[in-house]
């Protein structure tokens, strides 16, 4: 079962995620951006009712604040693995 848990109607653009994980990783992705294709969406919003209704889920974290706790995450356990 595939369930979104980002903040309810909150727009979060890919570009803004790829410079945030830069700017935590001390790196600069190389991202090849093509043209849009057909069938891609411009422009999506969060959905969370599901995870809501099924989980008890209510966001508390903003997306910056889980990209930077992911990123602690990962350096400490990245020798685990």
């Amino acid at each position: 079962m595939l369930v979104n848990i980002i903040q309810q109607g909150k727009r979060f653009i890919f570009r803004r995620f790829s410079y945030i994980l830069d700017l935590r990783f001390m790196v600069q992705a190389k991202v090849d951006w093509q043209k849009a294709q057909p069938g891609d969406v411009p422009l999506t919003y969060a959905d969370v009712s599901k995870a809501e209704k099924l989980l008890g889920y209510k966001p508390r974290t903003k997306p910056e604040e889980g990209i930077k706790k992911f990123v602690e995450w990962y350096r400490a356990n990245l020798l685990l693995i």
